[in-house]
């Protein structure tokens, strides 16, 4: 799995590639952890238009990182099964999820 992260304001865009699955949920874990630590943002967005597969450990993780961070939170641009593994656990009960990554952005102007 590859990360990259970049801010957009005062908004932090991760951007996953790959597999989101056990092996990987560690390093999520701490990339995640790390860049929202070293950049304060007001709001993560995760970007998983690149990832191809989810498995329950890379969906807990993205749970947990809602869980531990202290601004807002959304995902954006699932695809194929990783959509359709997300909408089955619904976790858009606890993640809001955009189909785009301008939705996930607009979703934090208030």
């Amino acid at each position: 799995m590859n990360f990259l992260s970049y801010m957009k304001g005062n908004i932090c865009i991760i951007e996953l590639e790959g597999e989101c699955t056990f092996e990987w949920t560690k390093q999520l874990s701490a990339y995640c952890m790390d860049t929202v630590g070293e950049n304060q943002p007001k709001a993560v967005v995760i970007n998983l238009e690149k990832v191809f597969r989810i498995d329950s450990s890379g969906i807990g993780a993205l749970a947990v990182l809602a869980k531990h961070q202290p601004g807002k939170i959304a995902l954006c641009r699932p695809t194929g099964d990783v959509s359709d593994a997300l909408k089955y656990v619904k976790l858009n009960q606890i993640i809001p999820i955009y189909p785009t990554e301008a939705e996930a952005l607009d979703s934090f102007q208030e």
